[in-house]
């Protein structure tokens, strides 16, 4: 389990709830954490990503996205007949970035109009389209990938949901 403690440093416990590593997070605070591939993906407070081994808990990558980091979700997606998988963060102020998971490097970073703060995404059954649930309603954006550089780009619906 990774929770945010004192000082606003990543606490790890395991299922006793006794404390087994504190790492630092230059005092930015934990929002959300996806675990995936022996990975911990830990987004923080102002766009702070912190990537972590699950087995050491030794410091893999750290990447500047560009607001803080509500939620993280895993696509994967076929290109030149190779599987691919990306986490996909949804952002304060509605930013979106699109991370391949192989390389660690961003495919996709965007700001789609309308959408404020991210809060929750949900990948539909269709290919590709994803729901943004944020403070100012649902919004619904389908990736669509260059054939030949196979870069994405975001395409929002004009339909939208308030709640």
């Amino acid at each position: 389990m990774f929770l945010r403690g004192k000082g606003n440093k990543l606490h790890v416990y395991n299922s006793d709830l006794n404390t087994l590593v504190v790492k630092e997070t230059s005092g930015h605070g934990l929002f959300s954490c996806r675990v995936h591939r022996d990975l911990a993906w830990i987004g923080c407070y102002d766009g702070h990503l912190f990537v972590f081994d699950i087995h050491t808990f030794e410091k893999r990558d750290y990447k500047k996205l560009q607001q803080g980091i509500y939620d993280i979700k895993l696509f994967a997606d076929e290109w030149n007949g190779q599987r691919e998988e990306f986490l996909i963060f949804g952002q304060h102020f509605g930013h979106v970035d699109i991370i391949r998971v192989s390389t660690m490097k961003k495919v996709l970073q965007t700001k789609p109009l309308k959408v404020n703060t991210i809060f929750n995404i949900v990948m539909t059954t269709r290919k590709l389209e994803i729901c943004f649930c944020g403070y100012n309603g649902m919004f619904f954006g389908k990736l669509k990938r260059d054939a030949v550089k196979g870069t994405y780009e975001l395409i929002m619906c004009l339909t939208e949901t308030y709640f």
